[in-house]
């Protein structure tokens, strides 16, 4: 592969430490992406007569060629070639030549081709957590509606304070996951936006067309500013910030259920599906499931922080400090991921224990209040009633 001006290769412990993981990141999300914003580019600069159509189709013959091998390539993804782009275009260059692979690369850079595949994969992503939130929710609204007549005490500092129904107490989760879920669909306006067309920073002097790129790939808009393109993940920091929330979301209902699967209150009892037992006490059954959120959750508080730091006094154009985007956006993804797969069938199998919360909310004087306004309503000020 040409590099410039560069002429002795990339030493090994480059390669190995920040080429390598690169490009195995790009195999586990991006592999198509590439090839789809190859074939667009391509079909775009032809359109506008930038390349000929022959050529145009002959490159377009062998990149299917590689999109028919699959979410991988059958062929090997070298990392001295710098990363996986150029892997993909020494295979389509070995194929044609270098008279017509090398034409693909016209009127863009990898700048603007990297920024983009990361919109798409992260919009990809984020849709299915999407989708897993609502499914949680749904999980949420069922389980308040069998518990509408489900009397319990309400708690402040952990001590009983007024009666509620569990399906008041599910009520206040559902509405915390609302607004989370409102934060989180704030971000696909940051994240549906195209870098392509933006160049290495400075767009290009070649016509093209920037409303077809950002238009076949579903985006809302191409990006106004060039350097804004290649230079912007606000839309993680967002993403990111969504998703710690709404893990402290479940985190604290995870504490909550996770004090009242104790046998001393008895609340609620997990399934023996999400449950695992002590290895020596054969008698314990601990709701590990409620645990593990809770960790997982302090995980995708480090993404948000690394990501804020990582682009912390960065120069406002591309700088390849941003390489690291994908590994915290795409962990925190799948983390919460993770946390409401296995929350979402703990809570639609959990046993809700009607008898022993009521039991405990008459033993507690949880209506000592509702006793206070009635004598405060037949005029004992409110202090006395007290």
């Amino acid at each position: 592969m040409a590099r410039g001006k560069i002429k002795k290769p990339l030493c090994e412990s480059y390669i190995k430490y920040v080429v390598t993981p690169n490009v195995e990141g790009d195999l586990d999300h991006s592999y198509q992406t590439y090839l789809d914003l190859n074939k667009s580019h391509v079909v775009m600069i032809a359109n506008k007569g930038i390349i000929a159509k022959s050529v145009a189709a002959r490159i377009l013959e062998v990149t299917q060629e590689m999109a028919a091998m699959g979410d991988k390539p059958n062929f090997y993804v070298d990392p001295r070639l710098e990363g996986t782009y150029f892997n993909l275009e020494k295979y389509l260059i070995d194929k044609t030549g270098i008279e017509i692979g090398g034409q693909q690369h016209t009127a863009r850079s990898r700048n603007d081709l990297i920024a983009t595949v990361s919109r798409i994969d992260v919009r990809k992503a984020y849709l299915d957590l999407c989708e897993k939130v609502n499914l949680m929710r749904r999980t949420l609204i069922e389980l308040a509606d069998r518990n509408k007549e489900t009397v319990m005490a309400g708690y402040t500092h952990l001590q009983p304070s007024e009666p509620i129904t569990f399906a008041h107490y599910c009520s206040g989760i559902l509405c915390g996951l609302d607004r989370d879920s409102r934060r989180l669909a704030a971000v696909f306006e940051s994240i549906n936006i195209c870098p392509m067309g933006s160049g290495s920073m400075g767009s290009t002097t070649w016509d093209i067309d920037r409303q077809y790129m950002s238009d076949i790939h579903g985006f809302d808009a191409p990006i106004e500013n060039s350097i804004d393109g290649v230079a912007s993940r606000d839309y993680a920091l967002e993403l990111l910030s969504a998703i710690a929330i709404m893990s402290n979301t479940l985190s604290r209902l995870c504490a909550d259920l996770y004090v009242w699967a104790t046998p001393e209150f008895g609340y609620i009892e997990v399934d023996d599906s999400v449950a695992i037992c002590s290895s020596i006490m054969p008698q314990k059954k601990n709701p590990d499931i409620a645990e593990k959120i809770r960790g997982k959750t302090g995980r995708v508080y480090g993404n948000l922080m690394a990501m804020l730091t990582i682009m912390k006094g960065l120069p406002l154009a591309y700088n390849t400090d941003l390489s690291e985007d994908k590994e915290q956006v795409f962990d925190s993804i799948d983390t919460l991921l993770a946390s409401l797969r296995i929350m979402t069938p703990m809570i639609a199998k959990m046993t809700v224990n009607a008898k022993k919360m009521r039991q405990n909310a008459d033993l507690g004087y949880s209506n000592a209040t509702d006793l206070a306004d009635y004598l405060a309503r037949k005029g004992v000020p409110f202090r006395e009633a007290h």
